[in-house]
């Protein structure tokens, strides 16, 4: 089993990896401000999310920048498309400030 891990660079790519195998994501996120990260929803029988946590924030004021940190496992053998949007999830929004999206194929 090995770990993959994953930054905002890496937006759009597809990677190949194996049953077993984590995936780490880091995404930037300013949560003071109320923006953050949700994920749409995944085929869980083939990857699923493991943890989901805020760290490296540099302060509690408003503005100040963090990280959110998703960590996912994979199951079984198959394709999935992890997508993530950036808003505020308390406001109606068609338009999220940014989204993020990569593809994963889980082989034996």
């Amino acid at each position: 089993m090995s770990e993959l891990t994953l930054t905002q660079h890496d937006q759009g790519k597809t990677f190949y990896v194996k049953v077993g195998d984590t995936i780490l994501i880091h995404l930037s996120e300013n949560s003071t401000t109320g923006y953050v990260w949700s994920i749409d929803p995944i085929p869980e029988s083939i990857i699923e999310l493991q943890d989901s946590a805020v760290s490296k924030q540099s302060s509690l004021w408003i503005g100040s920048r963090g990280e959110r940190l998703l960590t996912f496992q994979t199951k079984q053998p198959g394709f999935a498309t992890i997508h993530f949007k950036l808003s505020r999830p308390w406001k109606d929004s068609s338009e999220p400030r940014q989204q993020f999206g990569i593809t994963i194929q889980v082989c034996l």
